[in-house]
């Protein structure tokens, strides 16, 4: 299987494959009506500030037009026969009532919401009438997957049990299994720190360059287009250590240094195989749903940059424990947020609760607590896309690993064919469109 191999499915699936021609055109025309009408709604787009997206509901009557509008999309599907369908047709029919259903929910907790005339709270969804439906509005949003809190929060203690266990691993290979305070000593040292940006930028552009010789070992497209690198304008030391913009990976030097520990997993993310791949492959196939022009699902972006961080080895990173373990740090970090998020949120936690499981479960990154339980306070669910993202894409892998001749390129290349979609409708088609690419290759 090879580039050209890609874009044949991709083309194939555009053209609409084995699809009735009067069901896919009937398809195609709610599709078309779905985007001309969403657009007339003038629907405030949601921001990651929940507190924000309460104070901007709008007024009774236009709430009663969305509900309406959303309601006979529902209605309208439910008329066609979906088994009728070929499978980009099917995308795009599981894409629309994926929005309709998202998009009721929230009419119906806003409209709730605008009659009760509650304040807007400050301390997170639980201070909300209903808070459990709000939380699951958010959980979904970002997670584009129907997961419930408690089975959430049981997943990010098992995340958070993982991950400590990964560090104990790195520390004993160190030689600091029974030194915490040395462990952490050396940790902070100045060892691992780089204060000029020109040797900053080498040292990304060389893992650039291991990366994109390693990339055919797990994908099949390895026509990645230039990545600018560079200093990131506007950066604080509150903010990551790196971020991707536009074909750009930016990099976190306000505070005048570096961490080392960190740049081989936060240019996996960012860069190559993360942001910038996925949205440069994106970008040569287009969509396969058209509704994917107004829409975007951080669990499949965010997801997605958090799994290929697990792939360092295999593309040639995490030579040394150092580099290793800077992954496992933060990944302790998102851990705990999800952890947090259902906390805060679903649970009612104090600041001061969330403070005490910080300080239990995060050893070495007090630094950073306040910061990241005021994020997860103001941006309910935002944080699960990171770590519930990657879970399901390591489960779909699971689910055809074993089959014999799997193929981890096809499988890449079948779930970034897909990942503009919500997750819950990448998990419907995976299996088809990786059987395709099988076929065609």
């Amino acid at each position: 299987m090879n580039q050209k191999c890609i874009l044949k499915l991709l083309l194939w699936l555009l053209l609409g494959c084995v699809a009735r021609p009067a069901a896919a055109q009937t398809v195609s025309r709610l599709a078309a009506d779905y985007l001309a009408g969403y657009q007339q709604l003038r629907i405030p787009e949601q921001t990651f500030d929940f507190q924000q997206n309460l104070r901007q509901i709008p007024p009774a009557e236009q709430l009663r037009r969305q509900h309406d509008f959303f309601l006979n999309v529902q209605r309208q599907l439910a008329a066609v026969k979906r088994g009728g369908l070929g499978l980009t047709e099917q995308i795009t029919y599981d894409h629309l009532a994926y929005e309709a259903a998202q998009n009721l929910r929230r009419v119906t907790l806003e409209t709730a919401f605008r009659r009760t005339n509650a304040a807007v709270p400050a301390t997170g969804l639980a201070a909300l009438p209903n808070h459990h439906a709000w939380y699951a509005l958010y959980a979904r949003q970002y997670t584009s997957t129907g997961r419930p809190a408690d089975e959430l929060f049981a997943f990010g203690q098992q995340q958070v049990v993982r991950v400590q266990g990964e560090i104990r691993r790195l520390r004993r290979q160190m030689g600091y299994g029974q030194d915490s305070a040395g462990f952490y000593r050396y940790l902070a040292s100045d060892k691992f720190v780089l204060t000029d940006t020109a040797a900053i930028i080498r040292r990304y552009r060389a893992l650039e360059r291991r990366l994109r010789a390693h990339l055919p070992v797990a994908f099949a497209d390895t026509a990645v287009p230039a990545l600018r690198i560079r200093l990131w304008e506007g950066a604080t030391p509150a903010t990551p250590p790196g971020i991707y913009r536009e074909g750009s990976f930016d990099f976190n030097f306000a505070s005048g240094r570096h961490n080392t520990r960190a740049m081989e997993w936060i240019f996996e993310h960012e860069g190559i195989p993360g942001h910038h791949y996925q949205s440069s492959l994106q970008r040569k196939a287009g969509p396969l749903s058209p509704l994917s022009a107004l829409t975007f699902y951080s669990g499949n972006a965010e997801g997605w940059g958090c799994y290929v961080e697990y792939l360092g080895k295999q593309l040639g990173l995490y030579q040394q424990p150092e580099a290793e373990l800077g992954k496992w740090e933060w990944d302790l970090v998102r851990s705990a947020r999800v952890v947090l998020d259902v906390g805060i949120h679903d649970r009612g936690w104090t600041h001061a609760q969330a403070l005490a499981y910080w300080q239990a479960n995060v050893p070495g990154q007090q630094d950073i607590a306040e910061r990241e339980i005021n994020r997860v306070t103001n941006w309910p669910g935002q944080c699960l896309s990171y770590k519930v993202g990657a879970q399901v894409i390591e489960d779909l892998k699971t689910q055809l690993e074993h089959r014999p001749g799997f193929s981890l390129r096809r499988f890449h290349a079948a779930y970034l064919a897909l990942s503009r979609l919500p997750l819950e409708v990448v998990k419907s088609h995976i299996d088809a469109v990786y059987n395709t690419l099988g076929k065609l290759g």
